[in-house]
Parts: C-alpha cells; structure tokens; sequence
C-alpha cells in the first residue's frame, strides 16, 4: 500500500546523507489499458493488486516532496520498467 511505500522514503530519508543518491527500479508510469495485450496479460497475471496502484503514481513528483532532486532515469522493457535516480538535497 502507498502508506507502506512513504514509509520506506521516510527511511531512506533519515538514512541518506545529503548529496545522496536513492536508486529504485520498478515499474514506470504508464497506463496498463493501452499497453499491448501481451504485457498487459502477462502484468494481470503475476502482479498484485498494489502494483496497479503503483504504475498510477508520478514518482519523481512524490520523491521531490521529500526533497529529492536531480533525476536520472533509464527505461527498460518498451518503457514499461524504469532505473530512477534521485539525489537527496
């Protein structure tokens, strides 16, 4: 749940130093209704019911509320998994 993963930022927070950099591959943002067939029966059939919520969320805008910056980021998979670097301030 999307309280769950605030709580994991609070903690790579209160464990990085500034100048930091907090590294998460994952899902990217995408909308599993207008990706093809194929990846999305594959995604309805091994994810759980959180990873729908996950793929809705702008990441880089929930990182830079916690007052990360500088962002890097590598796609994989027709864009549908993301490297996302982030830089704490």
């Amino acid at each position: 749940p999307h309280k769950v993963r605030k709580t994991v930022i609070e903690n790579v927070i209160n464990n990085l130093k500034s100048g930091g950099e907090f590294v998460m591959l994952d899902y990217a943002e995408f909308d599993i209704d207008t990706m093809p067939i194929f990846y999305r029966s594959i995604f309805k059939t091994i994810e759980c019911k959180y990873a729908y919520d996950f793929i809705k969320k702008d990441w880089k805008q929930i990182l830079n509320e916690y007052d990360f910056t500088s962002f890097e980021e590598h796609f994989f998979i027709k864009k549908y998994v993301r490297l996302l670097k982030a830089v704490k301030k």
